[in-house]
């Protein structure tokens, strides 16, 4: 049984910084992803907030996930249109980060250091996007999946994971996958068969087969939605 949530675009939002630690707020966050015990968030002035929490809030769901220390970083080469952020996955457990500039019709490609750290971004390569809003990788196609809010698509790409590469990261060849979208927002994969997309456009969700990053016979959830932003699908149940 799959049970679709409607959830914030991060369960766990970061609030009751530790200012003690040196913490700092944040200016009209926009996207947060986490992973270990590194959560960092976008800001609406160009800049990132980046948080190392007591434990990992996504892997082990424990009650003291929350901010001990956060710091306000600005790498070289962020877009000052930058929106969301998102994780891809290496071959070799490494990841690189990718952020949505929505404004800017592309999406940068940042590399991270061992501690999670961002230390600089670039153009990812991507091309034909139109005000982009989320990124998800799939590794083992090594397919990429973005949401375009402005034109109501889903763009497949191809992208490289071997980390071992220089372009580790890098997308090209994107073309549209799936129909039927009314300004999508978020995507989430699960079991690597079916795709989840929020519409904000008609208050939807749609639901994908999925299958080499191709999406196919979507049709819609129109059960009481508000301008749904994120989603995360339960596959243990």
């Amino acid at each position: 049984v799959l049970t679709a949530l409607q959830v914030d675009v991060n369960p766990y939002p970061l609030t009751q910084l530790d200012t003690s630690g040196g913490s700092v707020g944040f200016t009209s966050p926009t996207g947060t992803a986490a992973f270990n015990s590194t959560q960092i968030s976008v800001n609406g002035n160009g800049t990132l907030t980046v948080c190392y929490i007591g434990s990992d809030p996504i892997y082990e769901n424990t009650p003291n996930a929350s901010p001990v220390a956060c710091t306000e970083s600005t790498p070289l080469g962020l877009s000052p249109q930058a929106y969301g952020i998102f994780y891809g996955r290496g071959y070799f457990g490494d990841r690189v980060a990718y952020i949505s500039n929505t404004q800017a019709n592309t999406v940068s490609l940042c590399t991270m250091s061992g501690d999670n750290y961002i230390s600089s971004c670039q153009d990812s390569g991507a091309i034909g996007l139109k005000q982009p809003v989320s990124v998800l990788t799939d590794m083992n196609s090594a397919k990429v999946l973005i949401t375009n809010k402005g034109n109501s698509t889903v763009a497949t790409c191809d992208y490289i994971p071997d980390s071992s590469s220089p372009d580790f990261g890098k997308i090209s060849n994107c073309t549209e996958t799936g129909s039927g979208f009314n300004q999508p927002n978020n995507i989430y994969l699960a079991r690597g068969r079916f795709a989840y997309i929020t519409n904000r456009g008609d208050n939807s969700v749609s639901v994908c087969g999925y299958s080499g990053g191709t999406l196919s016979n979507c049709n819609k959830m129109p059960y009481g939605f508000n301008q749904p932003s994120g989603i995360y699908v339960n596959t243990t149940c």
